[in-house]
């Protein structure tokens, strides 16, 4: 197989094309929709429509974001005996169900959302979760499952009904939840208790966040992530297009930090306002989101923690999601994966690298500083409020204390008169 067709909400677009080198490829868009659009943003900001090919180094940025990073990434690979370097081939393998609305399949397939549902019990749940650090994403050799998902985390990626039964996607089903477990050997102290906590805190702050759920498998607590790219009418699930901003950015998932290439704000803020149809409230947006990551300690937000949605009325900045405090890991870099005006340490951050963001990114300074002080002091009381009702939940864990202490602590570093 050298060549996959790809679709875009059931409509075929172009075609991804191998490359005379092992696991390269270039990306062509079908003469159909030129003619409709030249220059516009079909599938990814970072890739206009145009009659000229891709070559790999433009393409590869949008299509390296629908694949599994690292680890999870080697570990499917594995199991589907493909060289973990051979990007074509996972997409070949995997590419029917990734983010957003893009599905690839070989030339001679049909698109079709009438895939299969393997229903589970609650013990097959069990046996699945018990599975993954083996089975990534519930990904295995002999496995009808062909979907992908960027990132490093054990996950799997499911069908939720109606009656709350989970189900396994098969062929080219759209999953339309992420189930994120804690595993007793992970260095990372109750994770998902941490994830729970941080995106009820941002949703408590009033941004617009991914729904969650903390809930047991078995004796295993498990964060429910509901897809914000994934809509259901009736009985039919339908993908919903997005990309993260490093797709956007045009840059590959292994860049993603600053410090190795990777995006910065200043570029981010330029993005929402040359293609956000809402460019204001959107701005406005991660203007708190920034405060919000910063004062619940959550260094690893980098620009693949961001996403645009594409909508009816154009192209938005989607529902946060996958908001973890990392300061609160030892074990984890302490370094913010992008600069808050020229600092990267978070323990440094003051007043004046709040105005050169604001510089950078052409903002009022007054207008940001003012913002976050807002958003900070925001952000810390709802770490308390919302320890307490995960208290009276019987959900509360230490860590949730090491959180609320630390933000108490950041957002007095951006407080007026802390400097």
């Amino acid at each position: 197989m050298d060549r996959l067709a790809v679709y875009l909400r059931g409509s075929r677009v172009g075609t991804l094309i191998a490359d005379e080198r092992p696991g390269d490829y270039s990306f062509v868009f079908d003469d159909h929709v030129v003619r409709a659009g030249a220059g516009e943003t079909v599938i990814s900001v970072s890739l206009p429509v145009r009659a000229e090919p891709y070559g790999p180094l433009e393409a590869r940025p949008f299509f390296e974001g629908l694949l599994p990073e690292r680890g999870i990434r080697e570990d499917i690979a594995r199991n589907l005996r493909i060289s973990e370097q051979n990007s074509f081939a996972l997409l070949s393998a995997i590419g029917r169900d990734a983010a957003g609305a893009v599905v690839l399949l070989p030339e001679n397939e049909e698109p079709s959302t009438a895939g299969t549902i393997d229903w589970l019990s609650d013990q097959q749940l069990v046996e699945l979760i018990r599975r993954l650090p083996t089975s990534p994403l519930g990904v295995s050799g002999t496995s009808k499952i062909r979907l992908s998902l960027a990132g490093l985390q054990r996950k799997a990626v499911l069908v939720r009904s109606g009656d709350g039964t989970f189900g396994l996607p098969n062929e080219s089903a759209p999953s339309t939840h992420i189930l994120k477990p804690q595993y007793p050997d992970t260095e990372y102290n109750n994770l998902v208790y941490n994830e729970a906590f941080c995106m009820r805190v941002a949703e408590c702050v009033g941004l617009s966040v991914a729904r969650t759920e903390l809930i047991f498998v078995g004796e295993s607590p498990c964060l429910l992530v509901e897809r914000f790219d994934r809509s259901t009418d009736g009985e039919t699930r339908i993908r919903l297009h997005q990309e993260d901003l490093c797709q956007a950015l045009g840059i590959v998932p292994g860049l993603k930090y600053e410090g190795e290439g990777g995006a910065r704000f200043s570029a981010i803020f330029e993005l929402l306002g040359d293609v956000s149809y809402r460019a204001g409230a959107d701005v406005l947006a991660l203007i708190r989101a920034i405060a919000v990551n910063f004062v619940l300690g959550n260094n690893d937000a980098h620009g693949k923690n961001f996403a645009l949605l594409f909508g009816e009325s154009g192209l938005q900045l989607a529902p946060l999601y996958d908001i973890v405090s990392t300061a609160v890991y030892p074990e984890v870099e302490n370094s913010l994966a992008m600069s808050i005006g020229t600092e990267l340490n978070a323990t440094a951050v003051g007043s004046a690298d709040l105005l050169e963001l604001a510089r950078e990114c052409h903002l009022n300074p007054r207008q940001l500083a003012d913002e976050w002080a807002r958003t900070a002091a925001r952000t810390a009381e709802c770490a308390q409020s919302v320890a307490g009702l995960m208290r009276a939940e019987g959900l509360h864990v230490p860590v949730i204390d090491q959180i609320v202490e630390l933000a108490q602590q950041r957002a007095g570093q951006l407080s007026p008169d802390s400097e």
